[in-house]
């Protein structure tokens, strides 16, 4: 089978939960964290983030690797984990930048 033409059909389904899935879910984290501490907003820094892991899926689909849905869904969890720490880091920080008695 060439490259071109591998069918969504051959893409992994079956779940397994190894190192693999690790360095999604870290792939996942600490893209849009390493983005929005370089100065990119972080609803940007979240969307390629996604984008990344349904990237590297979609390029293993053209024959390039092995597909694996899962591996895409864990990146996605850990785009959601940083989706969180992101909220809390920009929160604290606009806390802090307030005036002194602001309300």
């Amino acid at each position: 089978m060439t490259p071109s033409n591998r069918p969504i059909e051959k893409w992994n389904t079956e779940p397994s939960f190894g190192k693999d899935k690790l360095y999604h879910l870290m792939a996942g984290m600490s893209i849009p964290i390493l983005l929005a501490l370089m100065g990119a907003p972080i609803a940007i820094a979240l969307l390629l983030g996604f984008a990344a892991g349904f990237g590297k899926e979609l390029y293993d689909s053209f024959g390039y690797g092995n597909p694996d849905i899962w591996d895409m869904l864990i990146t996605f969890v850990g785009v959601i984990i940083a989706a969180m720490f992101l909220y809390l880091w920009d929160r604290a920080r606009r806390r802090d930048q307030q005036p002194v008695g602001a309300v």
